[in-house]
């Protein structure tokens, strides 16, 4: 397996896929995310983070993207965080399909798992389902989508010796929580619009790039992936004293902006909307952090823009 970058710092017939709304639903005090499925780990942190990683570098057709120790970020900024890692992860023969399908996927792939410990020094593991993915983005790809899910359980077993339960509902309305804006330019001029513009700002680090046409193999014209890529950024300054009110925030921390052009030829500007992203971790909207971030999102996906 290949390991691009390492860094600390629906509609469909649900029923095919392991993530079956009946399956275990469980209301829980502890984890309650939409869309998500947990495991509550019967070893300490570090071997349940181990194991899992262990279990990934098994799989060969399997790459990681990112990795993020959020917890060592928190004590660069001379704060206090439970451990808390997250790992961006995935398969281009699965991704590509889904993403063919419909480009903003780019937002929820790759895949991301986390590993957090709550005050109680309980450990889990939690992770966005096919449910959640397929409802958000309308995907209807069933051979990729029910690979995903048994993968990601499996990984989950593997990690935490345990088993995998519901969080909360698995479905959300198609494109629930996504902000997109039309550039007025071409997609390379607008996507170096937006890393020039998210380079100006003193706390914001570009974590790293996805280019997805990379890992899409030559087709024929009419499937081909249009251009779309995507940069994960972190603002741990704002991120942290949210995870540290709302854990589980680390599964959808740091920020991503997703440039892609469509079938029109016209280049977009999407991300996912913070104050959708607080609602989905229990926290306010109206968070000082949730509106910072808000605004950084807002300006930077403005550049070359109509609206």
């Amino acid at each position: 397996m290949k390991k691009f970058f390492l860094l600390l710092l629906l509609v469909i017939n649900i029923s095919c896929t392991d993530d079956d709304p009946g399956d275990v639903l469980y209301s829980s005090e502890v984890v309650k995310v939409t869309g998500a499925r947990y495991s509550a780990s019967n070893v300490d942190f570090n071997n349940t983070y181990s194991a899992f990683m262990a279990a990934v570098n098994e799989e060969d057709s399997l790459e990681i993207f990112l990795e993020i120790n959020h917890a060592a970020n928190a004590i660069a900024l001379g704060r206090v965080l439970n451990p808390s890692r997250l790992l961006f992860f995935g398969s281009p023969g699965m991704m590509i399909p889904l993403l063919q399908e419909n480009q903003l996927a780019g937002l929820d792939l790759p895949q991301r798992m986390l590993f957090y410990q709550n005050v109680n020094s309980e450990v889990f593991a939690v992770y966005n389902t096919v449910p959640y993915l397929s409802s958000r983005y309308g995907l209807e790809q069933a051979e990729p989508l029910q690979h995903t899910a048994v993968l990601l359980k499996n990984l989950a077993n593997a990690a935490t010796r345990a088993e995998v339960r519901t969080a909360a509902d698995l479905l959300v309305e198609q494109g629930q929580g996504i902000i997109s804006k039309k550039s007025t330019q071409a997609f390379d001029a607008t996507y170096s619009a937006v890393r020039r513009k998210l380079g100006a700002y003193e706390n914001v680090t570009i974590l790293t790039e996805i280019n997805f046409q990379d890992y899409s193999p030559v087709q024929e014209s009419e499937n081909i992936l249009r251009p779309t890529k995507l940069v994960i950024f972190g603002m741990p300054q704002l991120g942290t004293p949210l995870m540290q009110d709302s854990p589980t925030l680390a599964l959808d921390v740091p920020q991503k902006i997703l440039v892609w052009e469509d079938e029109e030829g016209i280049t977009n500007i999407s991300y996912n909307d913070p104050a959708f992203l607080a609602d989905r971790h229990n926290l306010p909207a109206t968070a000082p952090e949730i509106e910072q971030i808000a605004a950084v999102l807002d300006e930077v996906s403005s550049v070359n823009t109509t609206n």
